[in-house]
């Protein structure tokens, strides 16, 4: 198993197949009108079967996934880890997507760039990580500033 892709989203929802829609999707600047500012975000992570190629393919077998979000000193405000369990490949002959959701809150104490960490350890002592920044900035607290001016 490799980590395919990591999505940022305010929001999701599941349907009856079980795919997810999300809400407010990549937002790369989270709006705080003042600090403290708590944050929730989705880290979507979806995990893949299909090797890189040159690489060799890894089972998902004592796989553990981390998320973990760093402030703009490099501190953890938040962290979780749990074991990768998976349920059967219904179709062996096309790639298997696993998609995650992992509901991530903390409280920003600062404005500037942020980020969410994800790594996936395998048993071999082998890892592999990816890195979503995004910047938490000053919002202007007047909805007039942002409307356009209305005509004369």
């Amino acid at each position: 198993m490799r980590l395919e892709s990591v999505v940022l989203a305010e929001g999701a929802a599941t349907d009856n197949r079980g795919s997810f829609t999300l809400v407010t999707v990549n937002q790369r600047g989270i709006l705080a009108e003042t600090l403290p500012w708590f944050v929730r975000q989705i880290a979507f992570v979806v995990l893949t079967d299909v090797p890189l190629e040159g690489s060799e393919f890894l089972s998902s077998e004592g796989d553990s996934l981390a998320v973990r979000v760093l402030g703009p000193s490099g501190e953890a405000l938040f962290a979780t880890g749990q074991p990768v369990v998976l349920s059967p490949k219904n179709y062996p002959a096309l790639p298997y997507f696993a998609s995650l959701a992992i509901d991530c809150g903390w409280t920003a104490m600062q404005y500037g760039e942020y980020s969410i960490q994800v790594e996936l350890s395998h048993p071999n002592g082998t890892s592999e990580t990816q890195n979503y920044a995004f910047n938490v900035i000053e919002a202007e607290l007047s909805v007039a500033a942002r409307s356009p001016a209305a005509p004369a």
